[in-house]
């Protein structure tokens, strides 16, 4: 009775972190700004070339859909970063 009602609970769980880790990247998405801007700072010391390159690094030249997969799949391996 006891291991139904903990595996209940987990079970209530998954889709709920599930949840809460879409709705961070759709946040961290719609924050205003390039984040490669943000990292690298607005100054002008970092080339078009090496900007391309980062959103490249960063699935960012990707389709939106495709970028929460690949968020989501970092986030199973445990890559937060």
């Amino acid at each position: 009775m006891r291991t139904i009602r903990i595996l209940e609970r987990i079970l209530t769980a998954i889709p709920l972190m599930l949840g809460v880790a879409v709705l961070v990247f759709f946040f961290m998405r719609l924050s205003p700004g390039d984040p490669v801007d943000i990292i690298m700072g607005q100054g002008g010391a970092v080339s078009a070339g090496e900007m391309e390159q980062l959103r490249r690094e960063f699935n960012l030249d990707r389709p939106l859909h495709i970028q929460l997969a690949i968020f989501l799949q970092e986030l199973a391996r445990g890559d937060l970063g």
